[in-house]
Formats: structure tokens, C-alpha cells, sequence
């Protein structure tokens, strides 16, 4: 191999690395107030239909897909990746990290058609506890939860690891840091 080919060989790899790596980082931002929630039913066999929640981008009428940056106002925002709109990811977990004043505050867990909501605030902080909440993916307000408890830390962590085995030890701590 010559010097040439091996210079260009060099200069491709180094291009493909570094695409791989920016589309990595790469965090589309938008604004709660561009996005729309739309109602989609799904074909089934039993009686009643299945629902499907989906966000579209108001100004583009297109789902979202990727990873996002969601500002919802100048103290808030979160980070989610969505498929198709979805935040339910096929076969997967998708973790949606809610941010307040730059404090890592709640962390959504969506595995299935179900979603566990774990949540920090000051009071619970004293005690040590987690709010702990279970809801169906239906539940898009979060005002009927299938069941909620407070778990100490390394109870919530163990709960974590039996149930959601697919979720990364490096999630659960991050979000579970200042406890």
C-alpha cells in the first residue's frame, strides 16, 4: 500500500468517526408549546379499540423522531427520544430525564404500554424517600396511577433492577446522585 492510499484510507475513517460521534450528540430543541399530543387508535380484536399517543410538531405536522430537547419554560425542560412520535420504543426502554433549574428532578421510565414516573422534591429528600409512581401509557396527564410508593434508595435500585433489568446501573445512579 502506498503512501497516498493510505493518507486517503486515514482521512475516510476519520470521517466516518467523527459523523458518528456529532449524530450522537446531536439533540434537536423545541419548544412544549410546538408540540401536539394526537389520539391514534389502534386495530384490535376485542371490544374497544386501543389508543396510541403520539407528538407531532405543530408547525411541520410531523412526528417527532430522535432525540429532543424539550424546553417547557426557562426553568424547565427535559430530554426524550421519540420513535415515530412515540416515547414507547419497540423492544426497548426509553428513559425521559426531566430537568428543573438545571437539577436533575424526574425520571420516566417507558417499557411497554406502561410507564413508571420516579420523582424528587425537598421534603422527601429529608426522609430519604423517592415518590414511586406506576401508570398505564394512556395515563398522558398522570392523574390515575396503577400504584405509587416511596422507596428509600437502595430499595428503589433493587425494585429497578428485578423489574427493568434492561435499565443501565449509570441511569439509576445518575438520577439517584443527591439522595
Amino acid at each position: 500500500m502506498n503512501k497516498t492510499t493510505k493518507t486517503l484510507g486515514l482521512i475516510v475513517f476519520a470521517f466516518f468517526i467523527s459523523q458518528n460521534l456529532y449524530s450522537q450528540l446531536f439533540i434537536n430543541k423545541i419548544d412544549n408549546k410546538d408540540i401536539e399530543i394526537v389520539e391514534k387508535a389502534i386495530p384490535a380484536k376485542c371490544i374497544s379499540s386501543l389508543y396510541d399517543y403520539i407528538r407531532i410538531d405543530k408547525r411541520t405536522k410531523e412526528p417527532l423522531r430522535g432525540k429532543y430537547k424539550v424546553i417547557v419554560n426557562k426553568d424547565e425542560y427535559y430530554k426524550a427520544f421519540f420513535e415515530e412520535g412515540n416515547l414507547v420504543v419497540k423492544n426497548k426502554i426509553n428513559l425521559v430525564k426531566y430537568y428543573y433549574k438545571g437539577k436533575y428532578q424526574k425520571l420516566y421510565i417507558y417499557v411497554g404500554k406502561e410507564y413508571i414516573l420516579l420523582s424528587k422534591n425537598d421534603s422527601d429528600k429529608k426522609e430519604g424517600l423517592i415518590d414511586v409512581k406506576y401508570f398505564n401509557y394512556s395515563d398522558i396527564d398522570e392523574k390515575e396511577p396503577i400504584f405509587t410508593t416511596k422507596d428509600n434508595k437502595k430499595k428503589l435500585e433493587g425494585r429497578l433492577k428485578v423489574f427493568i433489568p434492561l435499565i443501565k446501573e449509570k441511569d439509576i445512579k445518575a438520577f439517584l446522585k443527591d439522595f
